[in-house]
């Protein structure tokens, strides 16, 4: 669900890849809105079964993800803006927009969570891929403020990110400082030493 300013915005997903929006109008002088039988709009997703789907804080993108693999964004308007073939042997399940709506976090059956940054012209950019549950990621959340993204998942762990220290590293650094000393060690013959300054 999204609050426009003078609309409600609700999205649901289902297993037969038909996305439902209904759109009902605000009115802060009445105490509730009639809810309305009928979508305003439907959408259909080809790609298979939808397991997560999130709408955008401005309510102008949602975003879909299916048990196939696929990742996808429409327009409130019903356009589909783009299409990616996420995972081709495993499915994706939740999705969450920061409250920004730049950052796009998408749990994988694999146990993975890729956190995407979404461009204004829709342009979708890989920033990670999270690694630290140990079977299907259930759920993700990103926090009011932004700083931080909560996961959870089959394993029954519950994990918080800090979103900073995690967009600040450079795994590059990270994995040679790791291999340092083997590098050190190792056998010219078997080592490509110079990706890591050596």
């Amino acid at each position: 669900m999204s609050l426009t300013q003078d609309k409600i915005v609700l999205v649901s997903g289902s297993l037969d890849g038909v996305v439902n929006l209904w759109e009902i109008e605000s009115d802060p002088g009445q105490d509730s809105s009639p809810f309305r039988t009928d979508p305003s709009r439907s959408l259909t997703v080809e790609n298979g079964a939808i397991w997560g789907i999130a709408i955008c804080p401005n309510s102008e993108r949602i975003a879909v993800a299916t048990r196939e693999g696929w990742l996808s964004l429409w327009s409130r308007e019903g356009e589909l803006l783009k299409q990616i073939q996420v995972a081709e042997d495993e499915g994706l399940t939740r999705l969450d927009w920061s409250p920004d709506g730049q950052l796009l976090a998408v749990g994988r059956v694999d146990s993975r969570i890729d956190l995407y940054r979404i461009g204004a012209g829709v342009e979708v950019e890989l920033l990670t891929r999270l690694v630290g549950h140990e079977s299907e990621v259930t759920t993700v959340a990103f926090s009011p403020d932004g700083d931080f993204m909560m996961s959870g998942g089959q394993d029954r762990l519950g994990i918080r990110w800090h979103l900073e220290t995690i967009l600040s590293v450079d795994l590059m650094q990270v994995g040679c400082d790791r291999i340092r000393d083997y590098l050190r060690q190792g056998t010219r013959k078997y080592l490509r030493r110079e990706v890591c300054g050596h």
